[in-house]
């Protein structure tokens, strides 16, 4: 993919965009470290077995995973010490193993926009494990695309395992299917985010076939409770550190885990 002057020509190089359907992850890994002023980098890359971006200068990645035909993450890690701003997009239909190892090593990450597109119930723990990568971020975005299954399930978080923290997240702005699989998923998270000041809540509809009609199309339905304008498409609340909207934010935590706590019965 380089030649061999390549990190002898651009040892001064501060932005590089590699749009390559196909790209080694042993070349990326080997020519990264060899760039000592590289500080901004957009890499667009087919999914594969495994990617490891080591760098000690990049402050600002934006990453494009796009599916093929029946890809599976084994491995996926990052050390970036110096990063600040990750944008991480997934395009098209693959998974993450079941095992899939995320590695994040990005003390100074700020800000976070992470895009996955049809996700399946299966990748759930794979991105808990991206969630608790990050989770020291001021700012996120989480946008999730959902698979379609005649059941829903939860894919924001893995049922029985540690839900992450987010002690320095200041704004939050998350777009997924709000069924009550991932509604409950997503109050458990925002316990744990004290320092939050602004909260954006989209839900987003799947596109319905066949099989989901009727009945099943209501298991789908947004759980968000009902806000100013009528309707439960969105929850937005700002200034929460102000007292009274505080109070209103706190209001919301306080709705029940439904499927949580039913699961929970069902065990008993």
């Amino acid at each position: 993919m380089f030649h061999s002057g390549f990190t002898s020509t651009c040892f001064r190089l501060r932005t590089l965009s590699l749009r390559f359907f196909n790209v080694a992850s042993f070349n990326i890994s080997r020519i990264l470290p060899q760039l000592p002023s590289l500080e901004d980098l957009h890499l667009e890359i087919r999914a594969m077995d495994r990617l490891s971006l080591p760098s000690q200068t990049i402050r600002k990645l934006k990453l494009i995973i796009i599916g093929a035909d029946d890809p599976k993450f084994d491995s996926l890690a990052f050390s970036l010490p110096s990063l600040e701003s990750l944008h991480l997009e997934t395009r098209g239909p693959f998974s993450f193993s079941a095992h899939c190892p995320i590695h994040g090593e990005f003390p100074l990450l700020k800000k976070t926009v992470i895009i996955l597109d049809e996700v399946h119930a299966p990748d759930a723990a794979a991105v808990m494990r991206l969630l608790h990568s990050i989770s020291h971020v001021q700012e996120l975005s989480l946008h999730v695309k959902e698979e379609k299954y005649p059941i829903p399930s939860p894919i924001l978080l893995e049922p029985g395992k540690p839900v992450p923290n987010f002690p320095m997240l200041k704004h939050l702005d998350v777009s997924l299917c709000f069924h009550d699989r991932n509604f409950d998923a997503i109050i458990m998270v925002l316990r744990n985010c004290p320092a939050l000041e602004s909260l954006k809540l989209v839900h987003k509809i799947p596109k319905f076939t066949d099989w989901a009609q009727g009945r099943k199309r209501k298991d789908w339905r947004s759980e968000l409770p009902r806000n100013a304008d009528g309707n439960r498409r969105y929850a937005y609340f700002t200034n929460l550190h102000l007292g009274k909207n505080r109070k209103e934010f706190m209001k919301f935590l306080a709705k029940k885990c439904t499927f949580m706590l039913r699961a929970k019965n069902l065990d008993v």
